[in-house]
């Protein structure tokens, strides 16, 4: 917007400077966060409170790790929702690779996995990590298939 010899140069300046910080933190993406959009794969819904549900799978690109003894780190949320009817398995994969999984049966629980990372993963400039859990859920008030919650996912 120009008026009178001065220009709003504000939302430009913002997408450059939202590409650049997701660029020179590609070990990290925060699902909440419309900055690292550029960086997930199929399976997100749009953020809900600074979180996103995932449907039944999802994914996200990250840099691979430099070293072996390097960890993934992932953090969400199981709603009440997601378990009201039994356990819910999350499995976490690497390029294809099982790194983990977990079983949440507890509702209204936080939760951050520390999983390795497979050996094949070391030193690839990018990987993909999908999450995918046993069972979507449905809700009466939302159409959407609801696995889990998430904030964020990094490579430490």
């Amino acid at each position: 917007v120009q008026q009178e010899g001065v220009e709003d140069i504000t939302d430009p300046y913002q997408a450059i400077a939202a590409a650049q910080y997701s660029a020179s933190h590609k070990d990290l993406i925060d699902v909440g966060k419309h900055v690292y959009e550029r960086r997930l794969g199929t399976g997100w819904y749009e953020i809900e409170n600074g979180y996103r549900w995932m449907g039944k799978t999802a994914s996200v690109q990250l840099a691979g790790p430099e070293s072996a003894s390097q960890r993934l780190l992932i953090s969400g949320y199981c709603p009440r929702a997601v378990v009201e009817k039994g356990p819910l398995e999350l499995t976490v994969k690497v390029n294809g690779e099982k790194a983990g999984s977990e079983v949440f049966s507890a509702p209204g629980r936080r939760f951050a996995l520390d999983l390795p990372m497979p050996a094949a993963a070391v030193g690839q400039a990018s990987i993909t990590v999908t999450v995918e859990v046993d069972h979507a859920t449905r809700v009466p008030t939302d159409s959407r298939a609801l696995g889990m919650i998430f904030g964020t996912f990094r490579i430490k």
